[in-house]
């Protein structure tokens, strides 16, 4: 097998990785600005926000939040530390507009709304059926199916009020 990997075929921010044949560029770490492997031990240099310990050959993320106190000194604003950087965000119950903490909107309170009466159901039903017993039914006695459906549903009512009799 030839070692393609001696010829640094990969980009200045990835590594090289021999394979049988052929090899395989992988990125450096986030903490890298260049590295020979994987994880942020593997760093060459240092990105920018981030420092080799002095303990080890590993590139750790500065704080800046706590470097410079001076960072996100806006009312009702924290500074929030990210890998490599710092963001400034607004603290609870607050929130950004016109690149200002304000006051979140307070969410209106449910429990004072009055819920509406559900519509008497027993009143509702004997109107429609009120609805029922008013129309003329002497036009549908001509017509055979019609005929014919009101005789087998009536059959039904009979038998489902004979069989709750027995019981």
């Amino acid at each position: 097998d030839i070692d393609e990997c001696a010829t640094a075929p990969c980009e200045e921010d990835q590594y090289c990785s021999n394979t049988q044949g052929s090899y395989t560029c992988f990125s450096c770490d986030e903490a890298c600005e260049s590295c020979t492997g994987s994880g942020p031990k593997k760093c060459r240099e240092c990105r920018g926000g981030f420092t080799r310990a002095e303990d080890s050959t590993e590139c750790v993320d500065d704080n800046e939040c706590d470097t410079d106190t001076s960072l996100c000194n806006g009312e009702n604003e924290m500074c929030k530390n990210t890998p490599g950087s710092y963001e400034c965000a607004c603290q609870t119950g607050f929130s950004r507009r016109d690149e200002a903490c304000v006051p979140s909107p307070k969410e209106r309170v449910t429990s004072e709304r009055k819920l509406e009466t559900p519509p008497n159901l027993k009143d509702q039903l004997q109107r429609q059926l009120d609805q029922r017993r008013s129309l003329d039914w002497s036009k549908y006695r001509d017509n055979p199916s019609v005929l014919a459906h009101f005789l087998a549903m009536a059959a039904y009512g009979l038998s489902c009020h004979l069989a709750r009799g027995s019981r």
